[in-house]
């Protein structure tokens, strides 16, 4: 499921792009709401994994809890 790639370079293209997100909404650049944050996500995703299928990544609120399921 995930690209064979070194592990940092996994973390790199997922986590470096919601970050930079953070940065740009503390700086007033982009609204953060659950549409541009399921965008993130989706992309970031999509970024580590291989499949021959598209790939989806379903996000689930459940009271303060908050589920990932490929």
């Amino acid at each position: 499921m995930f690209k064979q790639v070194d592990n940092n370079l996994l973390l790199i293209f997922t986590l470096d792009p919601l970050r930079n997100f953070v940065k740009q909404y503390f700086n007033g650049v982009v609204e953060m709401n659950e549409d541009n944050l399921n965008q993130m996500i989706q992309i970031s995703w999509g970024a580590i994994t291989v499949s021959e299928r598209r790939s989806y990544l379903c996000i689930v609120k459940l009271n303060s809890t908050i589920l990932f399921f490929a």
